[in-house]
C-alpha cells in the first residue's frame, strides 16, 4: 500500500476514494486505504468539516506544500464500533498526550471529525463503525477499478470518477513479485511485522 506515517504531498484528501481489498495473507479480502490524518483541536466543529468535506471533489494536495497531517494507511472494519489509530501516526503527528493503549483521541481521518481509540504498539489502524457513522459514509466494491469505495452514503447516487488513496503500480506485473514478497510488503506497511522480520 506504501510507507507510513509520511508527510502528504499528492495525496488524495476527498471522499469519495477507492482503497484497496488486500489479496492475500490472514488479511486476506479485507478492505484498505490510505487517509490523511490530522489531530482535531476542535471536534465541536465536526458538523461544518463535514459538509465542507461533502462538498469537496477530487481535491489533492499541492506537491512540497506543508500541511499538519501525516498519511496513513487503515483497514476497514466494520465489525467493530470503534477506530484504533496506530501510536506510530500519533507520534508523527506530535500527539503530545498519554500513549496508552485504548486511550481516547480526536482526529481527522480524510476530512472526517472522528473519535479514535490508541491502538497497542505495533498494531495496524483500523477504522470502524464510529468512523461510518460520523462521516455518514458508506461504501461498495467497484468491479470496474476492482476495488472498494467509500463516499457519503447520505447522496442518491453513487459517485463516479473515483480517485484512488492507493496508486497502482504500472511495472507491478513486469516485476512478478513472489506470493511471499508481496504478503511480506502488506504486513510491513500495515506494522504486523516489522522491517527485517520473517513473514513466514
Amino acid at each position: 500500500m506504501g510507507s507510513d506515517p509520511i508527510l502528504p504531498t499528492t495525496e488524495i484528501i476527498s471522499i469519495p476514494c477507492a482503497g484497496v481489498r488486500i489479496p492475500y495473507g490472514k488479511l486476506s479480502g479485507l478492505m484498505a486505504w490510505r487517509f490523511v490524518v490530522e489531530l482535531d483541536t476542535d471536534p465541536s466543529n465536526s458538523k461544518q468539516k463535514r459538509s465542507s468535506r461533502q462538498s469537496q471533489s477530487q481535491s489533492q494536495l499541492p506537491k512540497g506544500l506543508p500541511r499538519p497531517g501525516v498519511v496513513s494507511n487503515f483497514i476497514l472494519d466494520t465489525g467493530s464500533s470503534s477506530s484504533h489509530v496506530s501510536q506510530e501516526t500519533l507520534k508523527a503527528l506530535g500527539y503530545k498526550g498519554i500513549y496508552k493503549a485504548g486511550t481516547e483521541v480526536h482526529l481527522r481521518i480524510q476530512g472526517v471529525s472522528t473519535k479514535c481509540l490508541i491502538a497497542r504498539y505495533g498494531e495496524a489502524g483500523r477504522l470502524g463503525g464510529q468512523f461510518m457513522t460520523a462521516g455518514s459514509l458508506t461504501f461498495y466494491f467497484d468491479t470496474k477499478l476492482n476495488a472498494p469505495v467509500l463516499y457519503a452514503g447520505d447522496t442518491n447516487e453513487r459517485p463516479t470518477d473515483i480517485p484512488r488513496t492507493v496508486t497502482l503500480d504500472p511495472n507491478r506485473k513486469a516485476r512478478r513479485n513472489s506470493l511471499r514478497d508481496s504478503v511480506y510488503a502488506i504486513m510491513t506497511s500495515l506494522h504486523l511485522i516489522r522491517a527485517g522480520e520473517s513473514s513466514a
